[in-house]
């Protein structure tokens, strides 16, 4: 060291410093090496009770089992204990309820028979009154005739004419003849009824015309708005101009195309064209389909039968019996349907 000036050290480190300097490294204290080694030890530990521990757990957990089936023994033996009393308490409980019943019943039994023992002591009373006074207003007409006798009035003689009369009209109408009195033991007053039986008149059952349901039919569903009014017009003329009570349309098929309209004959069970086209009569052997119509739908359904009834307001004919328009010039007739 010159002039106060340190020299350049080179060549210092760790290792040779405690040469030139006369330094030591620092060494770890006793309580850390112990804490070293305590802190290897327990790892070591630590890796080895994991076995003890899952031993452990097995027997915990067998444990635990083992008490939950001990909890769940006890339980279901509590419940068989529960179950007679259980039962008894239902039993109880339903026996009161049977017996709640039969007294409402026996209840209402007793009201019943009481009103039909009030409704008897009424009727006998009237009956009893109704007798008193039958009896009462027949003392006072006896007892008038006696009564008038004190007056100045002469006193009315039959001749023998007029007796024998009286007797003669006696035999002929014995129905004035009061045979036994009509107040039975009971109190009962039989009315002899007055009015002879009459036979009654006979009265010819009239048709029920489905007019209406067939206007109803050509408004809303065969020729409805305002487009059809010509053709429901004309229809409606010629209906108007025929006194038959049964109307039936005629359908191209069951689509219910109009093709004309007929009158039903009951008698001959056949049907006769009013308007349209189609066959001029038409019996149930031609018809293929019957429809009935629904006013309440505006609708036509066909109807499972092959009769005519007042029920039924359309029907339709077999193909055969449609007229096929011929090809000009031609005698065969085309496929086409009228």
């Amino acid at each position: 060291m010159e002039n106060g000036v340190l020299p350049e050290l080179t060549g210092v480190n760790e290792y040779n410093a405690a040469e030139i300097f006369g330094w030591q490294p620092p060494r770890a204290s006793e309580e850390h090496a112990a804490d070293v080694v305590g802190h290897g030890s327990f790892s070591q530990g630590f890796v080895v009770s994991d076995d003890q521990a899952a031993a452990d757990f097995d027997k915990i957990a067998e444990e635990r089992r083992a008490a939950r089936k001990e909890a769940l023994l006890a339980k279901t033996m509590q419940r068989r204990e529960q179950i007679p009393q259980q039962v008894e308490k239902l039993e109880n409980k339903f026996a009161e309820k049977r017996a709640q019943e039969e007294a409402k019943r026996e209840m209402a039994e007793q009201r019943k028979m009481e009103k039909e023992l009030h409704r008897q002591r009424l009727l006998d009373d009237y009956k009893r009154r109704k007798l008193e006074k039958e009896l009462g207003s027949d003392g006072s007409q006896s007892a008038r005739p006696a009564s008038a006798r004190g007056h100045s009035q002469p006193p009315f003689i039959r001749t023998k004419s007029q007796m024998s009369e009286s007797m003669d009209a006696g035999r002929a109408n014995p129905r004035m003849v009061r045979g036994k009195s009509n107040v039975d033991g009971e109190g009962r007053i039989f009315v002899p009824s007055t009015a002879e039986p009459t036979l009654k008149l006979f009265a010819k059952a009239s048709p029920k015309s489905n007019r209406s349901l067939v206007t109803n039919a050509l408004q809303y569903s065969v020729f409805p708005g305002a487009v059809c009014d010509n053709d429901r017009n004309k229809v409606l003329g010629e209906m108007g101009k025929s006194d038959s009570k049964h109307f039936l349309f005629l359908f191209r098929d069951q689509k219910c195309q109009f093709r004309g309209l007929y009158s039903w004959d009951q008698v001959a069970n056949t049907v006769h064209k009013i308007t349209g086209t189609g066959p001029k009569v038409c019996n149930t052997s031609m018809m293929k389909l019957m429809f009935k119509y629904d006013s309440g739908a505006k609708s036509f359904s066909q109807v499972p039968t092959r009769t005519l009834g007042t029920t039924i307001d359309g029907f339709s004919i077999q193909d055969q019996f449609w007229t096929k328009p011929k090809i000009p010039h031609s005698g065969n007739a085309t496929h086409r349907d009228n």
